[in-house]
């Protein structure tokens, strides 16, 4: 099914827009578990951890903003795996700056080779799930230079990350100022490659 990926800069309505999009791909199901269709639900994955009091009340937060016929999946690190597995009709992924700093945290990514490889799992799996799968992410990357080589790298990653995701999507929305722009589209009036 299609991946959509949402980028854009912090706290310009990404997450909103890709609740509305996921919204606008599936109904709300009387149930979790409705037998009638093997994609029965809708899935926000959270990546987020709680490491501080702040990051506890932004992750309540938005669950508090999320309707209630979402299921809730908290998926750190395991992303790749979790997509491998699921049935959801649709998938809200949030987001691809808080995995990666996950997986660097973590010591999941570490080097070339490992990042390459967790890059493409994470590509793998979104194109191949069976539902609507919502990408979000940051543009870290049109701002200053990070001062140190950890910083650099993770902003490199992630726009390499992002562009690997961008390849394999079928739309691709950039949120400015709230404002969405479809810059990449499979699909309708816009939907011819270059």
């Amino acid at each position: 099914m299609p991946v959509c990926l949402i980028t854009g800069g912090a706290k310009s309505g990404k997450s909103d827009y890709a609740l509305k999009l996921a919204e606008s791909h599936s109904r709300p199901p009387t149930s979790f578990k409705d037998e009638s269709s093997h994609l029965r639900k809708a899935t926000f994955v959270a990546t987020a951890e709680p490491f501080d009091e702040e990051m506890t009340e932004r992750i309540l937060r938005h669950r508090e903003e999320r309707a209630d016929w979402f299921q809730t999946v908290e998926e750190p690190l395991h992303v790749s795996a979790w997509l491998s597995a699921d049935d959801s009709r649709v998938v809200v992924l949030d987001c691809l700056a808080t995995l990666l700093g996950n997986w660097m945290h973590h010591r999941w990514v570490t080097d070339e080779s490992s990042f390459s490889i967790a890059m493409g799992a994470l590509c793998s799996a979104a194109a191949e799930h069976s539902g609507q799968v919502i990408i979000v992410t940051n543009e870290v990357g049109m701002g200053l230079v990070p001062a140190d080589s950890e910083s650099r790298r993770y902003r490199d990653w992630l726009g390499r990350l992002n562009a690997a995701v961008a390849a394999v999507a079928e739309k691709v929305v950039l949120l400015v100022a709230g404002v969405p722009l479809v810059v990449k589209s499979r699909s309708g009036p816009h939907g011819q490659q270059a």
